[in-house]
């Protein structure tokens, strides 16, 4: 009976095993297919919708038209965008690194996102205000912080009340460097804060849901943190804090992945 007893038991665990590889392989072949879908057959199309809009941008065409297209190529980058985006996060997860860090000055990173940013901030008659100096150094991936920031500001300007001003602050020192978008209006809601900090978070809700989450996987990838603080008289905060020399830094040689 115990001779019986072993070979049933090995069988459940052969079985158990096999199960696993299976299961295992079919989960990988399906991560791979759908970074190649996004990679490929998305990815691509849309180039090819934009350089098309382009090419339409350049013809004579009636106002109403214009119109049409301008939104087309807008809604077309933004589409491109997020792709570019979940495809960082899905390779850094299918344990490709795709961290490039150096050091840069952030004051210039931040001074050109400011001026770069949604015009939606002048039809609010918003102010961004950068008080920081005009050298901080900061040691990370520049691509990475600077996707961070122009969420982290979209979401502030978006939540902002109108007329009303959105201060940057930074310090940075050997050990750490911190940033905080203060600003005054709605906070962000429950589900984006869930979206943003549970463990096992899906890519489900549309919008500035997945566009927070993404920003707090891009934090994660530099061992980082974020918090988002409720202040008195209906101010709120974003504060994100990286390590100036990222766990294993030394150990591991960070590449940048094309995409």
């Amino acid at each position: 009976m115990d001779i019986v007893k072993d070979f049933l038991l090995i069988f459940i665990i052969f079985t158990i095993v096999f199960q696993y590889v299976k299961l295992y392989k079919l989960m990988t072949e399906q991560r791979v297919f759908f970074i190649n879908t996004l990679k490929h057959d998305l990815r691509v199309s849309l180039l090819a919708q934009i350089r098309g809009l382009e090419f339409l941008k350049n013809c004579i065409v009636s106002e109403s038209t214009s119109e049409l297209i301008n939104e087309l190529d807008i809604s077309s980058k933004y589409s491109l965008d997020m792709i570019n985006m979940l495809l960082k996060v899905y390779k850094h997860e299918n344990d490709e690194i795709i961290l490039n860090s150096s050091c840069f000055n952030f004051s210039d990173l931040a001074y050109s996102i400011v001026n770069n940013s949604s015009s939606s901030f002048l039809e609010k008659n918003i102010k961004i205000i950068y008080n920081s100096k005009d050298y901080i150094k900061m040691f990370a991936d520049k691509n990475c912080i600077e996707k961070i920031m122009e969420i982290l500001i979209s979401k502030a300007i978006i939540s902002a009340n109108k007329n009303s001003s959105i201060y940057i602050d930074a310090i940075s020192n050997e050990d750490f460097f911190r940033i905080s978008i203060n600003y005054a209006g709605k906070p962000i809601t429950d589900e984006e804060k869930r979206r943003m900090f549970e463990k096992k978070p899906k890519f489900s809700t549309v919008g500035y849901g997945i566009k927070l989450l993404i920003c707090k996987k891009f934090i994660d990838f530099h061992d980082g943190e974020i918090l988002v603080e409720d202040n008195r008289n209906n101010t709120h905060s974003f504060i994100l804090t990286i390590p100036q020399k990222q766990k294993n830094n030394i150990q591991k040689l960070y590449k940048t992945s094309k995409i």
